[in-house]
């Protein structure tokens, strides 16, 4: 288990919370977006609108508004692309550090299920919290753990007490 750990990176525990943060953030940021480019429209239409003598000093208001506002809006933007690009990039560490460790253990689960129940043709499949989600031919048509008989279940729960035990042990094994 240590081993496996060590193949992580650093910070794999953090990284479903700096996702949701980053994604949080985004939002955010994409709703901030909205606000401040609504204002940029409302205050060009407010400019092109005042169209009488003696509005010099209100234009030129308007127009260091509109400059500010513009460039809020860039600052905005450039946020918001950030933010998106961290809440991808931590998905996919997330999801690169998940199956470092799911395919060995699920393909072990697999092998020792079969053992027991003398069924070959079937896989295991793991959620992302290492929890049984489904045992068949594929992922997305396998029938749900909850689906299962209590029979099944127990059958299930055992081989993946093997599976794990079998996964620390392989860990231990020099130049693995």
């Amino acid at each position: 288990m240590e081993e496996a750990r060590k193949k992580l990176p650093e910070n794999w525990e953090s990284l479903p919370r700096r996702h949701e943060r980053a994604v949080k953030a985004a939002e955010e940021t994409a709703g901030d977006y909205d606000r401040h480019n609504r204002l940029l429209h409302l205050l060009e239409g407010e400019l092109n609108h005042s169209a009488s003598d003696g509005l010099y000093s209100r234009e030129a208001r308007l127009r260091e508004r509109l400059a500010s506002k513009n460039e809020e809006s860039v600052r905005v933007r450039r946020r918001a692309s950030s933010a998106g690009f961290l809440a991808s990039l931590l998905g996919f560490r997330k999801r690169e550090a998940f199956e470092r460790v799911l395919a060995p253990l699920e393909e072990q689960l697999s092998v020792r299920f079969a053992e027991l129940t003398g069924r070959k043709d079937r896989k295991v499949f793991l959620d992302e919290s290492l929890r049984v989600a489904a045992v068949g031919r594929d992922r997305e048509t396998g029938i749900p753990f909850e689906s299962l008989s209590q029979g099944a279940k127990e059958q299930l729960l055992l081989a993946l007490r093997a599976a794990v035990a079998v996964e620390l042990a392989l860990l231990s094994v020099p130049g693995r």
